[in-house]
């Protein structure tokens, strides 16, 4: 697994994401998938100078270490949530939310149920084709975080 800057261009404009390359088992072969996005390029660079500086740091720090690189955003993340005006913000308590099932998916992970879910998916026989693990997860996660009468 690694870490690259990835820049798209569409209708004019340059976008820019750090990209995680890593292997999937399932499909047996190297794939790609968003870490995080940063937008419209001209813009982060205007709001900040040394954006491409911060970038080309943080790669390295990705890079550098890889297994702890998913809770470096999620700290950076909660870091933006702590002003007191933005938790007041609808779109951060549901951000704040989304953070909730961390916990949750690190367990989930620990007790090896996404590996269960995954092989139930496979031995399928393409019964299921869609994320089945994934969608056991948030449905488990849901129920834990807003337990509401069904």
């Amino acid at each position: 697994m690694s870490f690259n800057f990835k820049i798209t261009k569409k209708n004019g404009k340059e976008y820019g994401q750090i990209v995680e390359y890593f292997y999937n088992n399932v499909k047996k072969k190297g794939q790609t998938r968003s870490f995080q996005s940063f937008g419209d390029l001209k813009k982060a660079r205007e709001k900040n100078p040394n954006f491409d500086k911060d970038i080309e740091l943080k790669l390295k720090e990705l890079n550098s270490n890889v297994n702890n690189a998913r809770q470096i955003i999620i700290n950076e993340k909660f870091n933006a949530l702590s002003n007191a005006e933005l938790l007041n913000d609808y779109r951060a308590t549901a951000i704040c939310g989304c953070f909730g099932m961390a916990f949750y998916r690190k367990l989930w992970e620990q007790l090896g149920l996404h590996l269960w879910f995954d092989k139930a998916r496979r031995n399928s026989q393409g019964g299921i084709n869609y994320d089945f693990d994934l969608a056991v997860f948030f449905l488990a996660a849901m129920r834990i975080l807003n337990p509401a009468s069904k």
